[in-house]
């Protein structure tokens, strides 16, 4: 059995030119600043005015209950994408 890599077509559209590549960079930090925005808008949502107050049973169950999530998803996330082509990616000289 054969393992074909999705970021391949990724990888090669990337590398046909410096546009692509800095299309790729731009819009991943784009998606990183608009996730970082959602992120703090539900954090306060959440917890209101109490940024730097002591949890009471309630929201421990939350933020336990959330922690517990990322591990999942970055243990999952871990086990799907493969790390030495992600690092293998960054190699690559774009001419």
């Amino acid at each position: 059995m054969t393992y074909t890599n999705p970021f391949t077509s990724l990888l090669l559209w990337a590398s046909e030119s410096t546009a692509n590549w800095n299309q790729l960079v731009g819009g991943s930090f784009v998606a990183l600043i608009i996730g970082l925005i959602i992120f703090s808008r539900g954090y306060y949502l959440f917890n209101g005015w109490h940024f730097f107050n002591y949890g009471d049973e309630r929201t421990s169950k939350i933020l336990a209950s959330t922690a517990a999530f990322i591990l999942a998803t970055t243990i999952i996330c871990d086990m799907i994408f493969p790390h030495a082509y992600i690092w293998r990616i960054f190699n690559v000289a774009i001419s």
